[in-house]
């Protein structure tokens, strides 16, 4: 299985490596798109705002912007694969080969993760160098335990969605509510304190919420809503229950479509 996975990474490494503008544009296109929150920072703050205020704010929206981009790999970039692969043309190579397919969905994961890293270091590098924006870490092994937990999160859930896509096809429409509610609801560029009582009510049963205040309470030492042992017991809990739920969805509904003939049915 170990060199499925590799092979199924190098493959998509390739596939993106092979397209210069794709690489370019995820260097530059993305920090361009965070402009959108350095300007919104300058237009409302009060004139009286220091430059180490503006910082602060930044580094607030970088670390949401963080969650977003990741979240959105897992639920598109790997929840949607299947789809890519059939508008490649190579979705029914892929189903004769004799592969486990979780490895290659896997593998999409991982080289998902080398593109997520270019992008965040590349808006990282940016706010450093045009808006002075000091990305000091309060506690990077715990961020990184954080982003870890996310990362199975993640996986899980876009095994889920990848399963389901396989069965039902169309899913764009469902990922894309189960998108927008969670960046809306999860505290992600606001505290979730700030919402209205309802909606913080919302806000506080998402699992999503508890992610997004670990990064920042980690990175940039906001306060932590439960207490950070708390949280991290539920992430942990709540990642491997993804995980597995991801891991059974995805062989059940192969399964379905094997037995009734429609896998490379789109």
């Amino acid at each position: 299985m170990l060199e499925e996975f590799r092979a199924a990474f190098l493959k998509d490494i390739k596939i993106y490596s092979r397209y210069p503008s794709w690489v370019l544009g995820d260097v530059l296109v993305a920090p361009l798109w965070f402009l959108f929150f350095v300007f919104s920072v300058h237009v409302f703050s009060p004139p009286s705002s220091s430059v180490s205020q503006l910082g602060q704010t930044l580094s607030y929206f970088f670390w949401g912007y963080t969650f977003v981009m990741l979240f959105n790999t897992g639920l598109v970039g790997i929840g949607q694969y299947m789809v890519l692969e059939q508008t490649s043309g190579t979705l029914e190579q892929i189903l004769m080969a004799p592969v486990n397919r979780l490895t290659l969905v896997a593998g999409r994961w991982a080289m998902a993760m080398v593109t997520d890293s270019i992008i965040l270091l590349s808006t990282a590098l940016f706010l450093v160098a045009t808006q002075h924006v000091s990305i000091e870490l309060v506690d990077p092994l715990s961020l990184a335990a954080v982003v870890g937990l996310l990362e199975v999160a993640l996986l899980g859930l876009g095994l889920t969605f990848a399963g389901i896509t396989l069965r039902f096809k169309g899913v764009v429409s469902a990922i894309n509510y189960l998108w927008f509610g969670v960046v809306i609801f999860s505290g992600v560029f606001f505290p979730v304190s700030a919402f209205p009582r309802p909606l913080e009510g919302l806000s506080l049963l998402l699992p999503t919420s508890y992610y997004v205040d670990m990064i920042k309470h980690f990175a940039i030492g906001t306060p932590s809503i439960l207490g950070a042992e708390a949280e991290l017991g539920l992430l942990c809990a709540f990642s491997l229950v993804l995980m597995a739920v991801g891991w059974y969805v995805f062989g059940v509904m192969d399964r379905i479509v094997k037995e009734q003939g429609r896998a490379g049915l789109y």
